[in-house]
C-alpha cells in the first residue's frame, strides 16, 4: 500500500522521551500500512537506538531506524527527506508526540488531499503534562483548498510543528537543510515556501510540543549559549533571500519570514538582555555590511532595530560627552 505520510523523528539521546513519542504513532493496523516512521538516530550515546529498534522489530512495515554519525538536526531532516516514501512528510521531535486519535483523523484527511502544504494546530505542554498554550492557524477553515497568497494577505507564519509538505515539492527544489547546527527548523518553515501553490488546514491539535525540558534548544538559557548557531541561521536565510532576485508573492513571503527571524534576535538582545554585547555588535555590523537591503528594511520597519540604533547613537554621544568632561 502507498504510504500517505512519512514522519521523520530526529533523535539524539532521547531515551527518556522516545517511547512516549513512538507509542503515540501506533494507529489501527490498516492505517499503519499508510504510515512510515523514520527514526533518525543522530549518533546517540544512550539507549535511543535500542528503543527505536524494538518498534522496528514489532512494526517492520511502518517503523524504520536509521543509525548515523552525529550531524545535528538538519542532517537528520535531510536524511529523512532522502529516504521518505510517503506522499507527505512531517517532522516530529523525539521529546514531543502526536495525539493518537487526532493522528487517525489526520491520516484520513491526507488521503483526500492533493495540496502542496497541510497545516495543523499544536498544543504546548509542560513537563507535568499540563496544556499551557496553543499554536493555532488563523483565518483558514478546514476542508478547503487555499491559494498560497492567503499566507501573505493574512500574515500566516506557521511553526515547524504545524506543517506537512508534499515530498515531491521539496525534492523539486532540492531542499537541503543546514547541517551541524541547531535552530534549522527556521529553514524548514521558510525555504520550501518558494515552491508552494496550494494550502489546506486540518483544524485539530495534532502535535503536542513539550516546553521547558532541560537542555531544550528553545530554552532561553540554552539559546543564550548558542548565539553562534542562531547567527548562522540568520545569515543562511538572508543569503537565501538575497539569491532570490525575482519579486513575486512567494519570494516576498520568504523575505518577510527572514526579517521576522532576524528582528527576533534583536528583540532577545535588547528586551531580554540575551547574547554577549560585543558578539551582537559584530553580528549587527556583518548584517549591515553583507545584506544592506535587508538591514535597511528592518531599520524602517522594526522597532527593535530602531531601538538598537538609538541605543548605539546615544552611547556614542554619552561617551563623547564624558571624554570632553574629563578634559
Amino acid at each position: 500500500m502507498e504510504k500517505i505520510l512519512t514522519i521523520v523523528i530526529p533523535t539524539y539521546n532521547m531515551q527518556d522521551y522516545l517511547c512516549r513519542c513512538l507509542d503515540s504513532l501506533i494507529v489501527p493496523e490498516e492505517q499503519m500500512k499508510q504510515l512510515e516512521v523514520l527514526v533518525i538516530n543522530d549518533g546517540s550515546k544512550d539507549n535511543s537506538s535500542a528503543i527505536a529498534h524494538e518498534y522496528q522489530d514489532k512494526y517492520p512495515d511502518t517503523f524504520r531506524v536509521i543509525d548515523k554519525e552525529n550531524g545535528n538536526y538538519g542532517s537528520c531532516v535531510n536524511r529523512g527527506l532522502k529516504e521518505a516514501m510517503g506522499k507527505y512528510i512531517k517532522i516530529l521531535d523525539a521529546d514531543d508526540w502526536f495525539d493518537t486519535n487526532t493522528l487517525e483523523s489526520y491520516l484520513k484527511y491526507l488521503l483526500l488531499q492533493n495540496c502542496d502544504l497541510v497545516f495543523n494546530d499544536c498544543i504546548k505542554v509542560n513537563e507535568n503534562g499540563t496544556e499551557i498554550g496553543t499554536f493555532t492557524i488563523q483565518h483558514m477553515k478546514s476542508n478547503r483548498i487555499y491559494n498560497f497568497s492567503i499566507l501573505i494577505t493574512k500574515n500566516i507564519f506557521p511553526q515547524m510543528h504545524c506543517v506537512a509538505y508534499k515530498v515531491s515539492k521539496l525534492r523539486e527544489i532540492r531542499y537541503f537543510q543546514t547541517e551541524g547546527i541547531s535552530y534549522t527548523d527556521q529553514e524548514w518553515v521558510t525555504k520550501p515556501m518558494v515552491n508552494i501553490q496550494t494550502v489546506s488546514y486540518f483544524a485539530n491539535s495534532l502535535y503536542c510540543y513539550l516546553i521547558g525540558r532541560e537542555g531544550q534548544t528553545m530554552n532561553l538559557s540554552v539559546m543564550n549559549r548558542m548565539f553562534d548557531n542562531q547567527k548562522k541561521i540568520a545569515f543562511s536565510l538572508a543569503s537565501y533571500t538575497h539569491l532570490l532576485s525575482v519579486d513575486n508573492e512567494h519570494i516576498n513571503y520568504v523575505r518577510k519570514k527572514c526579517y521576522n527571524f532576524v528582528q527576533y534576535l534583536y528583540y532577545l538582545h535588547i528586551v531580554k538582555g540575551y547574547f554577549d554585547k560585543s558578539d551582537f555588535i559584530i553580528f549587527d555590523s556583518q548584517l549591515k555590511k553583507e545584506y544592506p537591503k535587508l538591514y535597511s528594511y528592518l531599520k524602517c520597519n522594526s522597532v527593535f532595530i530602531i531601538l538598537w540604533e538609538l541605543h548605539n547613537t546615544l552611547g556614542r554621544v554619552l561617551l563623547k560627552l564624558y571624554s570632553l568632561i574629563k578634559r
